[in-house]
């Protein structure tokens, strides 16, 4: 079930909210551990992270578990997990459908199937856009190339250390947007 908000209602910062929840904060010192794996290109260990926070909030029906199993599924990929990686891409792109997030959905299958192709998995990027040509014939919903209309943020989340990607966040207004990974509001510079 998607999570619907009163138009112009603002969540508090993550920070403010992991600080009174010791769960939110384990789990943000996880996802920031993810982030610099990533970087340090530890693949699997992110992945692992990444993984076990998307089951997690999966469980917890948080709208973040997709993006942290595509995540994990990039991060297996470039591990050269590609069956694993691809379970866990596809297990992220078919929960933003089933929560309704089209618009999320369009454009992070775009960059799937982009990174996909330029890490030379072609039939795997192939056989992801035959299952969205399937899908997409009982509802019009294609991969897209995102906008790139929106103004510049931090190159990563000061909170979670997460890559930021302008045109899959979720805008709250012209100069706020929410992290894709913690749901920290991310301010233009």
């Amino acid at each position: 079930m998607p999570v619907r908000r009163r138009p112009g209602h603002q969540r508090p910062p993550f920070r403010r909210r992991a600080a009174n929840n010791p769960r939110l904060e384990r789990s943000l010192a996880r996802l920031r551990y993810a982030n610099r794996f990533m970087e340090a290109g530890h693949f699997i260990d992110a992945a692992n992270i990444f993984n076990d926070l998307a089951r997690k909030a999966e469980d917890r029906s948080i709208p973040r578990a997709p993006q942290l199993y595509i995540q994990a599924g990039r991060a297996l990929t470039l591990a050269g997990e590609i069956d694993n990686g691809m379970l866990s891409l596809n297990k992220g792109l078919q929960l933003m459908l089933d929560h309704y997030q089209l618009q999320r959905f369009q454009v992070a299958s775009y960059r799937v199937i982009q990174d996909l192709r330029k890490q030379g998995f072609e039939n795997q990027a192939l056989q992801l856009e035959n299952t969205f040509a399937e899908y997409s014939k009982n509802r019009p919903t294609t991969p897209v190339k995102p906008q790139t209309q929106h103004p510049p943020l931090p190159p990563s989340c000061p909170d979670c250390g997460a890559v930021v990607r302008p045109e899959e966040l979720e805008w709250i207004n012209k100069n706020q947007a929410y992290c894709d990974y913690c749901g920290s509001v991310l301010e233009r510079r």
